[in-house]
């Protein structure tokens, strides 16, 4: 039993790793215009809904990230963020979220 718990904990780290590079990347655009996102990281996988939030989502079916950005909606600028998780995330971060240098 303390062995599988030993194997757990630095499973979990690395998903909290990961999760914290990308928070920080996403949160290194808040300020920047949306359409900077996009040349950086492409088409968004949604579109900008009514209440101004445009969706990337990174991953497969097993797990990965869904990062999203608010913004004003006459200026484009990001003003607000959220990541959220599903399933097992994968042991390499996506190079197009890498946190930007």
């Amino acid at each position: 039993m303390n062995r599988l718990f030993a194997l757990a904990i630095p499973i979990v780290l690395a998903g909290c790793s990961l999760h914290d590079q990308i928070e920080d990347t996403a949160q290194s655009w808040q300020g920047q215009r949306l359409s900077q996102v996009e040349g950086a990281w492409g088409a968004p996988s949604q579109a900008t809904n009514p209440l101004n939030w445009t969706m990337w989502t990174m991953g497969n079916d097993q797990g990965g990230w869904v990062v999203g950005f608010h913004t004003h909606t006459a200026d484009q600028i990001i003003d607000d963020h959220v990541v959220t998780t599903w399933g097992t995330l994968p042991n390499d971060l996506p190079s197009e979220l890498a946190p930007k240098h």
